[in-house]
């Protein structure tokens, strides 16, 4: 039941993204601030590019080898910090369809029993191009199987943000085919239950009186 639930919560993962309020930008580089200030030198290194790095134009939702700090190489305060820098660059349903997204790598992990990629929810990556501030300009991104959010900021206004979101083939497959089990399902109650004003077919064997 646990992991139908999950498969069901994929129905509302649109290719796209959904319309959202653009956040304040100056909410957005504070906790990008917050963030990197966790880091040590190492780990800002690798999350940190220029802002005109042709990196910043890579956007990709598969999964592939990717630029950034993972949270998976990142303690629990700088991943609380992290999580804090996305929510504030989305709206609030925004942010549970990202999350959404990112838990149910454990559910491609279980479904594909080690036959597809690597799954796993902490491989979603930060990237910084350029450094926040309130003149100039920069951007970051968070990446990860089936999630691209980049968002780019020119003295304190958002002049852009794009996002991708998809669904995975195998959990789009399991849930045809247990859709097509429960229709299976159905199809054998309705054919056993028959009441007086719906008789059943000649030679049936509930047609002689009603069955409940």
């Amino acid at each position: 039941m646990r992991l139908w639930l999950a498969l069901v919560l994929v129905l509302g993962l649109a290719e796209t993204g959904v319309a959202q309020t653009a956040p304040p930008t100056s909410t957005m580089r504070d906790a990008a601030r917050k963030f990197l200030a966790t880091l040590d030198p190492a780990q800002k290194s690798k999350a940190t590019l220029p802002f005109n790095s042709e990196e910043r134009f890579h956007w990709f939702y598969t999964p592939v080898s990717r630029k950034g700090v993972p949270l998976k190489e990142l303690n629990a305060s700088q991943q609380q910090a992290a999580l804090a820098l996305l929510h504030a660059g989305l709206s609030e349903k925004g942010y549970t369809k990202a999350e959404t997204i990112r838990k149910l790598e454990d559910v491609l992990r279980e479904l594909e029993q080690g036959r597809g990629p690597t799954r796993d929810p902490d491989l979603y990556f930060f990237t910084f191009f350029g450094e926040p501030a309130a003149d100039g300009a920069w951007g970051w991104r968070y990446e990860g199987h089936h999630c691209s959010q980049n968002w780019t900021i020119v003295n304190g206004k958002s002049i852009g943000s794009a996002r991708r979101r998809g669904r995975s083939g195998t959990l789009a497959g399991e849930i045809t085919h247990r859709r097509a089990a429960r229709r299976r399902r159905c199809q054998r109650y309705r054919a056993q239950r028959y009441c007086d004003h719906e008789p059943a077919p000649s030679g049936h064997p509930g047609r002689q009186g009603r069955r409940l």
